[in-house]
């Protein structure tokens, strides 16, 4: 077994590379770094950094498969202004996304 810091929380658990298997989404709270675990049941088998120094005001809501390719996207929102933004993920990589919703008052959560 691999300690993580505390530093480092689970933000997701979802396929991110269509294998059929569930990967780990990890946020670092005090670098803003996102990576993923491509995970072979408790094996880590490889993973990689999606962004560095993502600032503190985005906030990673919700991952799920929204564009139907068989691969866990993932859902920010801005906690200053309410703006969602989407990533539609390849692996570690972005192949596409854009702004959901801009100004979501804070009492709406995106779940």
């Amino acid at each position: 077994a691999q300690a993580v810091p505390d530093n480092w929380q689970i933000k997701g658990i979802d396929d991110f590379d269509g294998d059929g298997k569930a990967d780990v989404l990890w946020q670092n709270t005090v670098s803003g770094d996102v990576v993923i675990w491509f995970m072979n049941g408790l094996s880590i088998a490889s993973g990689g950094y999606v962004q560095k120094g993502v600032p503190h005001d985005w906030q990673i809501k919700v991952v799920g498969d929204y564009s139907g390719d068989g691969k866990a996207d993932i859902l920010w929102q801005n906690s200053s202004s309410g703006d969602v933004y989407m990533y539609i993920m390849d692996g570690v990589t972005m192949s596409g996304g854009g702004m959901v919703s801009f100004g979501m008052p804070n009492d709406w959560q995106p779940k």
